[in-house]
């Protein structure tokens, strides 16, 4: 709890508590696969285009953090985002 993160228990064998990290890997899925075909590479370069997702993922803001960023609510500052 130390940096304000806390460790939650899911009940066993509940699928609908497990629908939200079911959508989170189907959306990573789904938009890696079309980084990939959009840009031609080959699926080689499957954890680097992961690895990108998340990284422009954690520099916007969503509906659960409003107008803050995962990156400004870690390490409290705006993001610079000049390189993409």
């Amino acid at each position: 709890m130390e940096c304000g993160i806390t460790q939650q228990h899911t009940v066993h064998n509940h699928p609908q508590q497990k629908w939200v990290a079911e959508h989170a890997n189907q959306f990573l899925t789904e938009h890696v696969s079309a980084m990939l075909n959009e840009s031609g590479m080959a699926k080689a370069f499957w954890a680097e285009c992961l690895a990108t997702l998340v990284h422009i993922w954690n520099q916007c803001s969503g509906e659960a953090t409003k107008d803050v960023t995962p990156y400004q609510t870690w390490h409290g500052q705006i993001p610079d985002v000049s390189h993409l």
